[in-house]
């Protein structure tokens, strides 16, 4: 039955509005009748409680959330029925929204925020954890976010109604079992898609679809197609970020560590992922400690965790592309204004080329299976044109890097060294002399001091991200003391600053080097490909071809080409307008390289173009990495240096 406010529930609770309505019951804001206390109370239809399956899960959704006693958990009060057969779970009431709400309005979230969520998120998955409970249902509708500790972005876990057990309650056992598939589409680690049994790396995983959205504006994995869409889970490598900031390449990692098909290849603990978010979220911001901020254990009993009662009654559905589960509202939307008009989610492309749609390196056995279920299943609904891509080799996001691979490129420490000593002075008029910190980093540089010049630096690099020497030198010392993916971060950065600072010999020998090693060239690629969007990234890139010889370093050569045509796909009819563009087509799809004898037809119409530009030029554009970098090199090409 239906129940209206000024009803009381087992002479308990007075209901005081209707917060949501769904198929299978309502929930209501209640008010206890002696302690006056505010609660949520989540009644299940009587023609619902019939079917056992329903039934069990309810139950179990009661079980898994009373034992958990975390701050970041909704905390469950008690379980019964009406006397008319309405079974109904009484949890706290919060006063807030869902995640999914505020990506509605905002669509996407800001990363300090995101960085809060995460960790509230991960820190109530460890308890869960630790107690057997899988939640199996993380995603942003089940996230509520409430006002509390000087935030309105604190996390409340809801609903662990598809929860799984490692140990059978006294009752009923366990309820999801292999065979079973249950979750949100487009949360659903490729384990629940198969409907094999899970244990906490499939909440890792949703974790990670929910992380990759918050920054994007969308899921890894979407569509409206329901076959399709679990097909994606299952063998297309996960998208990369596209969106570039000071630590996109370190979330990009996690993003894809946590995105990983096999359970076994994911992080090995909620504590893990946390541990690795407040470690980014320190650099990204040394005031944020989150890590050490909470505990991930069981906690005291929140029975003074109540939220003040709000005013306003709202009705709150879930109708993402009609495949979502329903909706819990546990939360009210209109208390956080919600009037405001919706913000439409970025246009995300996920094509082929950008993505590296591969088929995931699983046993042939499986593979085969999976090819034979989704084939079925493409017959019958009609689907045509299904095509999965071949597999290409995977980095371990988990290896660390401590040296490049011998046979490649490498660059010497006397090269370092004499690169530092040129790219590490600072000029007098330059922003970076009057910082008494970036003058000693300098003077370590210059002195081989790396590793001390490279602490220095780490810690100004949201100072002086739009400086270009800072980046050089950065650049310069990573490599020096071997932390390469620190190069990779630093020479997009520098992408992103100055395309043409890649003419530096400091830069372009570094990233030669860095292209060379089959290991950091998978990384800068993927950098790269995060930048497709932006004309700067071919811009470099094709510095970086028009100076390798034509006759050495082919690998090089060949794999530069590569990023380029990857780079000019959203703006090639502009590029291939331009004279760097004509020049690089020229110089790229020469059918004899090895004689060299187009060398010089490029060189001139580079020299050409940047001669107009540079001779004689002032201000911004004879500071410019073109008149300083690029002019230069090819003035000596033209007389024969």
């Amino acid at each position: 039955m239906s129940y209206h406010p000024g009803d009381i529930l087992k002479e308990k609770y007075v209901i005081k509005e209707v917060l949501g309505q769904g198929s299978m019951g309502e929930v209501y804001r209640a008010e206890h009748v002696t302690i006056h206390r505010q609660f949520a109370i989540k009644l299940m239809h009587v023609h619902i409680a019939e079917k056992a399956d329903a039934l069990a899960r309810f139950r179990r959704e009661a079980s898994a959330a009373a034992q958990l006693e975390h701050p970041h958990i909704c905390q469950v009060t008690d379980f019964d029925s009406t006397e008319s057969g309405d079974f109904y779970l009484v949890m706290e009431y919060l006063k807030g929204e869902t995640l999914r709400d505020r990506l509605k309005r905002n669509g996407t979230i800001e990363l300090r925020s995101i960085f809060h969520i995460m960790d509230d998120l991960l820190c109530a998955l460890e308890c869960a954890h630790a107690s057997g409970i899988v939640h199996r249902d993380v995603k942003p509708e089940n996230i509520a976010l409430i006002n509390r500790d000087d935030r309105d972005d604190y996390v409340k876990l809801i609903d662990f109604g598809i929860a799984h057990a490692d140990k059978p309650d006294d009752n009923h056992g366990t309820l999801t079992q292999a065979g079973q598939v249950y979750g949100t589409p487009q949360y659903l680690s490729p384990e629940q898609v198969m409907g094999e049994s899970v244990d906490f790396h499939a909440d890792l995983y949703s974790c990670g679809c929910m992380l990759y959205e918050m920054i994007e504006g969308a899921p890894p994995f979407d569509g409206d197609n329901y076959v399709l869409l679990l097909n994606k889970h299952l063998v297309l490598d996960p998208p990369h970020l596209t969106k570039t900031f000071d630590c996109s390449g370190e979330l990009d990692e996690v993003i894809q560590k946590l995105l990983r098909k096999h359970p076994e290849d994911r992080f090995g603990s909620a504590r893990d992922v946390r541990v690795a978010l407040a470690d980014i979220a320190h650099r990204f911001d040394p005031t944020m400690n989150l890590y050490m901020s909470q505990s991930g254990g069981k906690s005291p009993s929140l029975a003074n965790a109540s939220s003040a009662m709000p005013s306003s009654k709202s009705s709150q559905t879930d109708t993402s592309n009609g495949m979502s589960s329903i909706s819990n509202p546990y939360v009210n939307p209109d208390e956080i204004a919600l009037l405001r008009p919706n913000t439409a989610k970025p246009d995300v492309s996920n094509s082929s080329e950008n993505n590296h749609k591969n088929v995931e390196s699983a046993s042939k056995k499986k593979g085969l299976m999976i090819a034979i279920i989704i084939g079925i299943a493409a017959i019958l609904l009609g689907i045509v044109g299904f095509v999965v891509a071949t597999n290409s080799d995977s980095i371990s996001d988990s290896e660390v890097i401590s040296q490049l691979n011998p046979n490649g490129y490498i660059l010497s420490n006397e090269q370092i060294l004499g690169f530092a000593q040129t790219e590490c002075l600072i000029p007098e008029n330059d922003p970076l002399y009057q910082d008494e910190s970036m003058r000693a980093a300098s003077d370590s540089c210059v002195n081989g001091n790396f590793e001390e010049a490279y602490q220095a630096i780490e810690r100004s690099k949201i100072t002086y991200k739009d400086s270009r020497r800072f980046f050089i030198m950065s650049l310069i010392n990573s490599y020096a003391v071997k932390k390469y993916r620190d190069s990779i971060r630093d020479a997009l950065q520098l992408i992103l600053i100055d395309p043409a600072a890649l003419c530096a010999p400091a830069v372009r020998e570094i990233i030669y080097s860095l292209f060379e090693d089959d290991v950091t060239h998978e990384r800068l690629h993927h950098g790269i490909m995060n930048l497709y969007d932006q004309p700067g990234a071919t811009e470099g890139l094709s510095w970086l071809l028009l100076l390798t010889p034509c006759n050495q370093h082919q690998k090089r050569f060949e794999r530069i080409s590569d990023g380029i045509r990857i780079g000019t796909k959203s703006f090639a009819k502009q590029y291939s307008e331009t004279w760097l563009g004509m020049a690089v087509q020229l110089w790229d799809h020469y059918d004899s390289k090895s004689d060299c004898s187009v060398q010089k037809t490029v060189d001139n119409i580079v020299l050409n173009e940047l001669d107009k530009e540079c001779r004689g030029a002032t201000g911004k554009v004879a500071d410019s990495a073109r008149c300083t970098m690029c002019y230069p090199i090819w003035q000596d090409r033209a007389a024969g240096k």
